[in-house]
């Protein structure tokens, strides 16, 4: 008799509870951003904290736009963080029920870990003292970092943990070998501020020397772990640059000290490297996007080898190909959608697909199986731009656009991270 049951007992048998059914959905895709002290603006670490934002939540899953998930059906990925629809019907009914709690004691099976968890550190480096913002509302700044590894090493995962997530745009890591290193800290010597002004690039267009990357940290972005057991070689002797780009808006902003975590190992079965791809011409201001046009389309297309090997500053071994192991994607708050195809004698196959961007979840795409790029094959990058008033992302009445490194200009980037073939 439905009477001499306990309250939570009755809710449970007309639909989905809180304990048993939402909760192990809210833990395994939520909790991770959702937390005290993490990257969302607030916690989904209870029930009351889940009740209090319920509708809130089913209206973000039902639309697709929490949990963040852009690459689409284009590939495979590891890591797939997305709902099925059973999920998303089993949050939208219990906040249609009312959101019962249910039993605490009930908890239903958890999810099984989607994401791939970094696999912890072995080396924790930060920036050497606390930095305050100089310029306005952007602001590049380099910190120089000695490598302290006395033996040759491969990075196999990374990590930047903003120190002021409230002003950090984005980081990113570049790695200059022995030959060069002492040049970051001459460049900082130079400023009397900590660091060095770095517009543009590690060197700030201070001198053509090779660099590569060894990751970045991107809105929305958990770690750079690299699949297929490859890893990234630096040399003992080497200097880590690290690359803030800051957007300030306030004069009484706090100090930023961010930190970077890496996962080392002493043997990889193949040396990779990150090999940025777009059109050379957009940087130097061939890339407009009108005030008030709502689709605008860049596209480039072409071998990438030769233009790898130009970023790199030195010949990577592809002359026969390459394989494509994981991709980032880049835009800012005008991008609306963008796409990268292996172009095979004119027929295109999709590598990643981005149907919807979203400019404060971005991260790095790591495809279940390599995809092989032979020589011959080409590359095609698309980005659309919408910069029209209807677009809200932007901040203010639309202006023209155009490529920069400021939050309000564009950009159009694919990242991949490849092994020789």
């Amino acid at each position: 008799m439905i009477g001499f049951l306990p309250l939570w007992a009755a809710c449970a048998e007309s639909g989905p509870e809180y304990h048993r059914d939402v909760r192990p959905i809210i833990e395994g895709r939520c909790v991770s951003c959702h937390a005290d002290g993490a990257i969302a603006p607030f916690a989904l670490q209870s029930y009351a904290e889940v009740q209090s934002v319920g509708p809130a939540v089913a209206h973000a899953v039902s639309a697709r736009l929490m949990p963040p998930w852009s690459a689409g059906d284009s590939a495979q990925f590891r890591g797939d963080v997305s709902l099925s629809e059973a999920q998303i019907q089993t949050i939208t009914e219990w906040v249609e029920l009312g959101m019962p709690e249910g039993n605490p004691n009930d908890v239903g099976p958890a999810l099984p870990v989607a994401d791939v968890p970094f696999p912890g550190t072995d080396l924790q480096l930060e920036l050497p003292e606390p930095y305050v913002p100089q310029g306005r509302p952007d602001d590049y700044r380099c910190f120089a970092i000695p490598w302290p590894e006395t033996e040759e090493v491969f990075v196999t995962a990374l990590n930047i943990i903003p120190g002021n997530i409230e002003i950090v745009h984005h980081a990113a890591v570049f790695l200059l070998p022995p030959a060069n290193a002492a040049k970051p800290f001459v460049w900082d010597a130079e400023d009397e501020a900590p660091g060095y002004e770095c517009f543009g690039g590690p060197s700030g267009g201070r001198d053509a020397i090779p660099v590569s990357q060894l990751g970045a940290w991107l809105p929305g972005q958990a770690g750079n772990v690299y699949p297929d057991n490859i890893g990234i070689r630096v040399q003992p002797g080497s200097t880590l640059v690290l690359q803030m780009h800051y957007n300030v808006l306030s004069f009484d902003t706090e100090a930023d000290q961010s930190k970077v975590l890496f996962h080392l190992e002493r043997e990889v079965d193949n040396e990779a490297w990150y090999a940025p791809f777009l059109n050379s011409s957009w940087v130097i201001g061939q890339m407009p996007i009108p005030a008030g046009e709502a689709e605008v389309v860049h596209e480039h297309q072409e071998d990438p080898r030769d233009f790898f090997n130009v970023v790199a500053g030195f010949d990577l071994p592809l002359e026969r190909g390459f394989n494509i192991h994981a991709v980032m994607f880049h835009m800012h708050q005008l991008g609306v959608r963008g796409r990268v195809m292996q172009m095979k004698r004119g027929r295109p196959t999709p590598i990643l697909d981005i149907e919807r961007w979203d400019f404060n979840w971005q991260r790095q795409y790591a495809l279940q199986e390599p995809m092989a790029i032979d020589p011959g094959d080409e590359i095609r990058l698309e980005c659309v731009y919408d910069n029209s008033t209807a677009n809200r992302a932007r901040s203010g009445p639309p202006v023209d656009a155009n490529w920069g490194e400021g939050t309000a200009d564009e950009m159009c980037v694919a990242n991949f991270l490849i092994t020789a073939r």
